[in-house]
């Protein structure tokens, strides 16, 4: 699963140590794909077996690094 995450301030958004903390946080494999802005980012997420969509958000959305985090989905022309 991909991910945005909106930082609420600086941080060392592709920095191993960074992504390890976050992902102990979630309980899953966090890596970093791309920047969109200087404070919002790409992840990958692999989530544990059982764990769901909303177990991840909730988790994430706990930090209190983390303005927000939506799914990323791929848009199609209308």
């Amino acid at each position: 699963m991909r991910i945005i995450v909106k930082f609420r301030y600086v941080v060392p958004y592709r920095d191993e140590v960074f992504l390890r903390d976050l992902g102990q946080g979630t309980n899953a494999r966090i890596t970093y794909l791309t920047s969109v802005s200087p404070d919002i980012h790409v992840y990958s997420v692999e989530p544990q077996r059982g764990q769901s969509r909303a177990d991840i958000f909730q988790a994430l959305a706990n930090n209190p690094a983390v303005l927000y985090i939506e799914a990323d989905a791929a848009v199609k022309p209308s």
